[in-house]
């Protein structure tokens, strides 16, 4: 009985966890007339996969969801897809570009918190595209490398140090934070590690080090390795633990490669 009430509880925690986890309503896409709908729908559908798989907000698609919950709307424009031919001995070669917009609106005030403009081409380092529909494909698949990015730029994880791990002389080596997989984190994953004070009546955030995931260790816990700053994270561990948060931030090397 008391496994199953374990269970139970778990159970809602998880729940818990997962509501609240913020979330955007991709709406759809809009196209020049020198776009089809179907290149349109191509790159609103990876657009929508690179932003699931990263995890930090639940997205949810305007053709199934009313949006009632949404906390953001994500509206979207391919603005232009335009080619580039050459020649091999094999014949015609074809080259894609692929030029498109995002606009994130936060619901609850309406404001615009970002509207980019994004450039993905078809690789052709490894490849040859002997038809257009070969290089346009190709240029989508490339949005996977863009996404990760955009979402650490516009949808932020904030979370604590929880404790050092690892010291060495006066300075942090290693560090837990509250932010694990439920928020999206993932090895590689890099973080600046911040101080709350007050000055002049004023509550600021000071960014005093960086951090990098080492491993997720669950829901809500990560093991980061100090990259930064290490005496003065500490320094502040040990003077105002409670006041040391993190955040994170654009990191082009996610795999920590």
């Amino acid at each position: 009985m008391k496994n199953v009430l374990l269970l139970v509880v778990l159970a809602l925690f998880s729940l818990s966890t997962y509501a609240a986890r913020e979330s955007v309503l991709v709406k759809p896409f809009t196209h020049s007339t020198s776009v089809s709908q179907t290149y349109c729908n191509s790159v609103r559908n990876k657009v929508m996969e690179g932003i699931n798989n990263k995890g930090r907000v639940k997205v949810l698609d305007s053709a199934t969801d009313d949006g009632a919950e949404a906390d953001y709307t994500l509206d979207g424009q391919v603005v232009s897809i335009t080619y580039t031919t050459g020649r091999n001995d094999k014949g015609t070669t074809y080259s894609a570009k692929i030029n498109y917009q995002l606009k994130v609106t936060r619901i609850s005030d309406n404001e615009i918190i970002a509207n980019k403009t994004f450039e993905a081409t078809s690789s052709t380092l490894f490849s040859t595209f002997y038809t257009k529909l070969d290089a346009v494909n190709s240029a989508v698949d490339f949005i996977d490398a863009q996404i990760p990015d955009f979402v650490d730029e516009v949808f932020k994880s904030y979370g604590t140090v929880i404790e050092v791990a690892e010291v060495k002389k006066d300075a942090a080596k290693k560090v837990y934070i509250s932010l694990g997989s439920e928020d999206g984190i993932l090895k590689g994953q890099k973080l600046d590690v911040r101080v709350e004070k007050t000055i002049g009546g004023r509550t600021i955030n000071k960014v005093i080090g960086e951090i990098k995931v080492e491993s997720v260790e669950g829901a809500d816990i990560s093991l980061c390795k100090v990259t930064k700053e290490g005496k003065e994270i500490q320094k502040a561990m040990l003077e105002t633990p409670d006041a040391v948060t993190v955040v994170t931030k654009v990191n082009t090397n996610i795999f920590g490669l």
